[in-house]
């Protein structure tokens, strides 16, 4: 009987329900600690249903996993059999194991066709997956399967990749950031995208929010734009205390007292539940109100798309002189007739006749800087103290 025992595999496919899990643990330390070899045949289905309880189903799914995951083969007419792997697969099996955790729309576009503001996820794949030195597995999580993300991240606590990338952690729950504890414990790596949320005891890469709405800030100021509103989507979120720190230190500097500055940050989180996406007309409505008895000269949107609402209440008012910046730099890229609708689509009228002065928040290297911590960390080639990596951010569209 040949005694080589195939190396510790991964699998794309984590097993899911207890009576599974409990059976696919079972068999998988019984053939990592040889007690099934190479060749030997597992026992049959009926038979392990008679032994734990239960139905054939858990069985079968459990053997699917297992036969996913290089372990078994199904011998027609035999059985089941722990599989011998080539040397070449004993080579792939053998590298470090990153599970990429994401909720990525489009994981076959390739990042250079996609909108830049949502790119991260698109880039960061696309530089994980050009590694030779790790292997990758992609855990997709769409929009509308948000709930799906506790059970993804708890499957990894048997997976036990060497690292595992969170791209983009939204509204971390107690629940997310108890499992990423666990996860951290028992040896994984953690890497993430420190963005709306930054979780602990991880890795992180991030764009320079901080730096960059001090740029922002300094330019206006230096062009005579000294009574500047800024809008603010939610001060929870990590990019706005971010750009709040940048905001208040150029400021500081031109001499205002910290009383004032607050009172210049507007948190649209007041008017509406709606954390990400603010509707045109309530934001021309609240742009109107605050405006009305404030000396303004600048305003801050919230970012490149936001520019238009609020120069629509602006001209709505008859302020067209006052200066609207917007953030992200995508105002080139955006599709405007769908934003604003084809039947009113007139690049002057609605707005679309002036580049706004914006910020680049260089997420595609923001991905790249992501991508290298995971494969360095899965590589063991980074020290034990906690990486945080801030690509800075550049002004845009300078008149």
């Amino acid at each position: 009987m040949n005694s080589e025992s195939p190396p510790q595999r991964r699998s794309r496919k984590p097993v899911i329900g207890s009576k599974q899990e409990e059976i696919f643990r079972a068999l998988q330390q019984a053939i990592e600690e040889k007690r099934y070899q190479v060749g030997d045949y597992l026992p049959s289905t009926r038979q392990l249903a008679l032994e734990y309880h239960t139905s054939v189903t858990p069985i079968q799914r459990a053997y699917s996993a297992l036969a996913d995951m290089g372990y078994i083969e199904k011998i027609h007419g035999s059985g089941i059999r722990v599989k011998a792997i080539s040397s070449n697969e004993a080579k792939v099996l053998l590298k470090p194991q990153i599970e990429l955790v994401t909720c990525f729309k489009n994981p076959s576009a390739e990042p250079q066709k996609i909108h830049m503001v949502q790119a991260l996820e698109e880039w960061l794949v696309w530089h994980l997956t050009r590694s030779d030195q790790t292997r990758v597995s992609l855990n997709v999580i769409n929009d509308d399967e948000r709930g799906k993300i506790i059970q993804t991240l708890g499957e990894m606590r048997y997976l036990k990749p060497d690292t595992l990338v969170f791209a983009r952690p939204d509204y971390p729950s107690v629940a997310v950031k108890k499992i990423i504890k666990q996860l951290v414990d028992q040896g994984t790596k953690v890497c993430c995208f420190a963005g709306k949320a930054r979780l602990p005891y991880c890795d992180l890469a991030t764009s320079d929010f901080e730096s960059g709405q001090y740029k922002l800030t300094k330019y206006l100021l230096e062009h005579g734009h000294h009574n500047i509103l800024r809008l603010q989507a939610n001060p929870v979120f990590y990019y706005e205390a971010e750009k709040q720190k940048g905001f208040e230190r150029a400021m500081l500097e031109h001499g205002l007292d910290r009383d004032e500055i607050a009172r210049r940050t507007v948190s649209l989180s007041k008017y509406t539940d709606i954390m990400t996406e603010i509707d045109s007309e309530l934001l021309e409505s609240i742009v109107g109100d605050l405006l009305d008895d404030k000396k303004i000269t600048a305003v801050m949107a919230l970012n490149d798309i936001s520019v238009l609402f609020v120069r629509r209440a602006l001209r709505r008012m008859g302020r067209e002189d006052i200066e609207v910046a917007g953030y992200d730099a995508i105002w080139n890229e955006v599709s405007w007739p769908m934003i604003v609708g084809p039947e009113n689509y007139d690049p002057e009228e609605v707005g679309l006749d002036k580049t706004p002065i914006s910020v680049d928040t260089h997420l595609p290297e923001v991905a790249k800087e992501l991508a290298n911590l995971a494969v360095l960390r899965a590589k063991g080639e980074l020290p034990q103290a906690l990486q945080r990596r801030r690509v800075d951010q550049t002004l845009v569209c300078l008149r």
